[in-house]
């Protein structure tokens, strides 16, 4: 039977059961496109435009009539009704519910349902079809939501009556408990997913009515405003037929015993050829692809994550400085949400600043942190969108187009989220430079002309820029610090370019620090190419003050807690320590 012949039943089955549908609303289907609610003529009452009676609609009590079943541990209390659905599907034997022939009654509704196919979920994707997720959320979410479905099924199909069919369907599930996700992605399983499906009691047949209602399905709170669970819900025929867009303002109430869709969009969106579209609430692409199967090139709602697995230790850490951080991460790793209205979450922010903490700053959230923190969290989303721009997309005998263009499409406003929060970072660091207004190396060499006099004499240096280029910017650094502790002997330099807090964290660190043979066996070829040839050759500024090895070492660590070099330029900037909220 074709897609016309079927939607064609469901609609006069419908309505010859107390359906209505405006007379100015016409279902259309085009392979192109699917079903399509379009306008004929410009609709003027937005009210009431599809009203569907009770009697229509496939809710929970009926799988608690026809079960009698008590089922345990369920999730969201829709699995029994998911089941009646399989059955309804796919049993040759008629549902008996209180004398009413479910079987007979839904058949028209049963019949139009599409396949797993033509619902077009990653789920019945192939296997080549699917590595095109590989890198994303959702192909993370796609497997991780097959165990747990499969999970779901074996518990609830273990609680029916033992039958030769289910003994043999719940191999499946022994199969999933042996090898895990490699079982999810084997050739066998796909091939079993997307096979024929002779026992309704079997995970294929369970996999499809759970797509069914992930894609058709509505909340059952609209009937039953009373009901505690909340995630229950309920099929509603012809309503379901009606397209998703972002942002459409729509209504679905229960009055008389009916449930009711009205519009509320402007009279320009229900022009005649427009069409009538509702809006499934809130959805990511994720959402909406493991949903529904399509996703939106437009999504104000999409969003993407950031994933980290890290130690007790690294957790403890973040804890002290004020990161939110979830009951189960310990687990299941730190996982935060890139959004379009939130591309860089403070908490993002900050549990990455944690990463970078150096034992000097424990319990403290510091600017350099901060700084630092952004500057690793660039290079990793940096990294994610190379993978997303590099990763190339074709369309083959085992790849549809279709499944191709929505990747392709999916791909691109991952990526498209990943560059917003790499902008915003560009935007923070920028801005806190500008306010911060950190000690540049650049404005060193400017303002100490000695010193930078003394570069030149030595290392055949100009300007900064040479120091990157020779390697020797760590060496020019280590110099000036040391230079910075000698300040009280040079009496005829202007005191204004030595800050006091280079000093001062010299200091600090000279009284905690304990030299190890390890620091000295770093730093000895560093200062030995140095001294005694700086002394001999710049006096004035190297004959100076005391330029032991150990002051040398001493201000390795002070640079480490001291610096931050901006990637964009390579400029190396000395920071005060200065603590954030």
């Amino acid at each position: 039977m074709s897609v016309n012949e079927r939607l064609e039943n469901l609609l006069s089955w419908a309505t010859a059961n107390g359906a209505h549908i405006n007379d100015s609303i016409s279902f259309d289907y085009l392979p192109s496109k699917g079903v399509s609610a379009m306008i004929k003529q410009d609709l003027t009452d937005k009210t009431g435009l599809i009203r569907i009676p009770r009697e229509l609609l496939i809710t929970s009590d009926l799988a608690t009539d026809f079960f009698k079943i008590d089922f345990q541990g369920l999730k969201t209390g829709n699995e029994p009704l998911q089941l009646l659905l399989a059955k309804l599907k796919f049993d040759l034997d008629n549902t008996i519910v209180k004398e009413v022939n479910l079987s007979e009654k839904f058949k028209d509704f049963i019949e139009y349902l599409p396949s797993g196919k033509e619902i077009g979920t990653p789920f019945f994707w192939n296997l080549q079809e699917q590595d095109l997720l590989k890198g994303t959320d959702a192909h993370i979410f796609l497997f991780r939501n097959f165990g747990q479905l499969i999970q779901e099924w074996s518990e609830i199909v273990s609680q029916l009556d033992s039958t030769p069919d289910i003994h043999t369907d719940l191999k499946v599930f022994e199969k999933y408990a042996s090898k895990g996700k490699e079982y999810l992605q084997s050739p066998e399983f796909n091939k079993l997913v997307n096979g024929d499906i002779k026992s309704w009691t079997s995970f294929p047949a369970y996999l499809w009515a759970h797509n069914i209602f992930t894609s058709r399905a509505f909340p059952h709170i609209l009937i039953d405003p009373k009901i505690k669970q909340k995630a229950l819900a309920f099929l509603l025929p012809v309503v379901d037929l009606l397209n998703h867009e972002d942002g459409k303002k729509v209504s679905w109430t229960f009055e008389n015993n009916e449930v009711v869709f009205n519009t509320k969009e402007s009279d320009t969106s229900l022009k005649q050829g427009s069409e009538l579209l509702n809006n499934y609430g809130d959805k990511t692409n994720v959402d909406l692809l493991l949903g529904y199967g399509f996703v939106l090139d437009r999504n104000s709602s999409d969003e993407t994550t950031v994933s980290l697995k890290v130690d007790a230790e690294a957790l403890e850490h973040a804890k002290k400085i004020g990161v939110d951080i979830s009951s189960d991460a310990a687990e299941v790793g730190m996982n935060f949400h890139i959004t379009n209205e939130t591309p860089l979450p403070p908490n993002l922010v900050k549990f990455f600043a944690s990463l970078v903490q150096l034992k000097s700053e424990r319990g403290l959230y510091t600017l350099r942190m901060k700084l630092e923190g952004l500057s690793q969290l660039r290079k990793i989303l940096e990294s994610k969108i190379v993978l997303f721009k590099t990763f190339k997309i074709t369309v083959g005998a085992d790849i549809s187009p279709r499944v191709s263009k929505i990747a392709k499409t999916y791909k691109n406003t991952q990526r498209a989220l990943f560059q917003k929060a790499v902008d915003e970072i560009n935007k923070v660091e920028k801005n806190i430079l500008k306010e911060q207004k950190p000690l540049s190396f650049k404005t060193v060499m400017k303002t100490d002309q000695r010193f930078a006099t003394s570069l030149l004499l030595t290392f055949g240096i100009t300007r900064y820029e040479d120091l990157i280029a020779k390697g020797i910017l760590e060496h020019a650094v280590l110099l000036w610090i040391v230079r910075n502790v000698n300040k009280a002997k040079y009496h005829d330099v202007n005191q204004d370019i030595f800050p006091d807090f280079i000093s001062k964290t010299f200091e600090d660190v000279k009284k905690t620090i304990q030299v190890t043979k390890e620091d000295v066996k770093e730093y000895t070829p560093l200062y030995k190419s140095l001294f005694p040839l700086l002394p001999e050759k710049i006096p004035e500024i190297y004959a100076k003050g005391e330029w032991s090895a150990k002051n040398i070492i001493i201000a390795g660590t002070v640079k480490d807690r001291l610096e931050f070099i901006r990637p964009s330029s390579n400029e190396l900037f000395l920071l005060n320590k200065v603590v954030l909220n």
